[in-house]
């Protein structure tokens, strides 16, 4: 009879989870690159899909592997690259931003520790409609990533 009422239950939360709608913004390819382990700074990427008719505004972002996390964009000014920080990023309607190295960014700063390849880095991306959205980031040597190509 336990079995039996367990089993309703779990079929209760399983169909309350389906009525759930879907996340109108999708997280593509994330990842954050490893640095040398004296390093107190790294940066994360990922590609943000937003599947609506409205744009949505990344407002912040949040992780237990660093003391700060900051939304950053790269430019060119004056034939130098510079990094400034941002408050915010748009997520145009049915479109996508590319947070990609050498481009607009979500910069680790302060690590609280030495990252690993072993281990993801969970980044916490608050929006203005979507909410909080958790991102799972794989840590990436790229160092490793070129001397394999060789």
């Amino acid at each position: 009879m336990i079995a039996l009422s367990s089993l309703l239950v779990l079929a209760a939360l399983t169909a309350a989870d389906s009525t759930q709608p879907p996340n109108r913004i999708q997280l593509e390819s994330p990842w954050v690159r490893l640095l040398p382990p004296s390093s107190e700074v790294t940066a994360a990427f990922v590609t943000l899909r937003n599947d609506t008719d409205q744009p949505d505004t990344l407002l912040s972002a949040s992780s237990d592997a660093a003391e700060t996390t900051e939304l950053h964009v790269m430019a060119e000014a004056d034939g130098q690259m510079t990094m400034r920080k941002v408050d915010f990023l748009v997520v145009p309607p049915r479109g996508v931003l590319e947070l990609v190295p050498g481009g607009t960014h979500i910069m680790l700063i302060g690590l609280t520790g030495p990252l690993s390849t072993e281990t993801p880095v969970r980044i916490d991306l608050r929006f203005s409609r979507e909410g909080l959205v958790p991102l799972v980031a794989p840590v990436v040597d790229l160092r490793r990533s070129a001397s394999r190509k060789s």
